[in-house]
């Protein structure tokens, strides 16, 4: 038993704040209790911050799997796009390249010879060729080769690089009603019992991988539920999909793995690669027959931690959407959703026949 006169039973002294601070806290606690959702938005903005400072391939730290392997693609793809130019300098980015292949050397001595180091090795025997081509000289470039190709490095036949393509090419495979085919898309909120072919979602995913990305970067990931269970299970995490969500046959949930990108510039870049890969991945579904609805992932931070629990979404990704598939009916109603007028949109700045002045006139308009 505590004594009334012991130190235990006094009340604690209470702590004397000075008056100019308690001034500054009410000017400051005031506005932010009038503006709750301005306080939700830094304290949700500040997660996302903190995601991306954790799990950026930052140079200057030891970087894990996934992080080395963003940081090559990155390295390598600036080589293929120097390629491609329509006069590409000889011997170009001597320093990017020597960089590159330290740190080719450093995923080879810590994880190895897999499929993956094969694209940068290939890119890297395509960009000597293209040098000895144009008879320039690369200091240590054909050195590091054949060490590579001593220490078992060898890289099979494949992709890396540039490819030589024609114009018909390109134009034959594109000819298509592209705006009947988008026109035709719409938010599907009826669904059949029929199943969604768990191939048909391969492929759709497969499609969505052509995406561009920043420097091909490719962060797009892709977390299936099939059968009407296991899909509204997930839906039950999404606000969005009341009165239909439990028709859907799959939920697909799409995300983005942050390890791809690097520096204050790139911070927000998960949200739009994984916005383009949703795209896609919805033009390939509904080129499959399959209807779909994009639903937001606009959650608290204590939902997002849920549903990455449920469907094992690690913490270096950010979650993008959901979206909700399922096989159409035969006939259904689809909201109209009229679109914007394309003057409202579409903004002519200037033209190789336009006057600066008359150009900055249009635009104040």
């Amino acid at each position: 038993m505590v004594e009334n006169g012991s130190a235990a039973a006094r009340p604690a002294a209470r702590l004397q704040v000075p008056a100019a601070v308690r001034q500054v806290a009410r000017k400051l606690v005031g506005p932010l209790r009038r503006n709750r959702e301005a306080v939700s938005t830094l304290l949700w903005q500040w997660r996302e911050t903190r995601r991306y400072l954790r799990w950026q391939h930052s140079p200057h730290r030891t970087r894990s799997r996934g992080q080395l392997r963003a940081a090559i693609i990155k390295g390598y793809h600036s080589f293929e796009k120097g390629m491609s130019l329509k006069e590409p300098r000889p011997a170009f980015g001597q320093p990017s390249l020597r960089y590159l292949m330290t740190m080719v050397d450093e995923y080879l001595a810590r994880f190895g010879k897999d499929a993956f180091i094969q694209d940068p090795i290939r890119v890297i025997r395509s960009y000597a060729a293209f040098n000895t081509r144009l008879q320039a000289e690369v200091p240590g470039l054909m050195e590091k080769l054949a060490a590579w190709d001593q220490a078992g490095a060898q890289v099979d036949a494949g992709p890396g690089g540039t490819t030589l393509v024609t114009r018909e090419s390109i134009q034959q495979p594109a000819a298509v009603d592209f705006l009947s085919f988008v026109q035709a898309r719409h938010s599907i909120r009826n669904f059949t019992d029929e199943p969604v072919d768990v191939d048909l979602v391969r492929r759709a995913v497969r499609m969505a991988q052509e995406s561009p990305s920043a420097c091909n970067r490719q962060p797009g990931r892709v977390y299936s539920f099939f059968g009407r269970g296991p899909a509204q299970e997930a839906l039950a995490f999404q606000p969005g999909n009341r009165g239909f969500g439990h028709l859907a046959g799959c939920t697909l949930a799409v995300a983005a793995d942050v390890q791809s990108y690097v520096g204050p510039g790139e911070r927000h870049q998960a949200f739009i690669d994984g916005g383009l890969f949703a795209m896609s991945l919805v033009y390939a579904l509904h080129s499959l027959g399959l209807g779909t609805c994009m639903l937001a992932w606009c959650v608290d931070p204590a939902k997002d931690a849920e549903f990455r629990r449920f469907a094992g979404v690690p913490d270096n990704e950010e979650i993008i959407m959901f979206i909700a598939v399922g096989t159409l009916p035969e006939t259904l109603h689809v909201a109209d959703s009229p679109r914007l007028d394309l003057a409202d949109v579409l903004h002519v700045c200037r033209t190789a026949d336009t006057p600066a002045e008359a150009a900055s006139g249009v635009a104040a308009q």
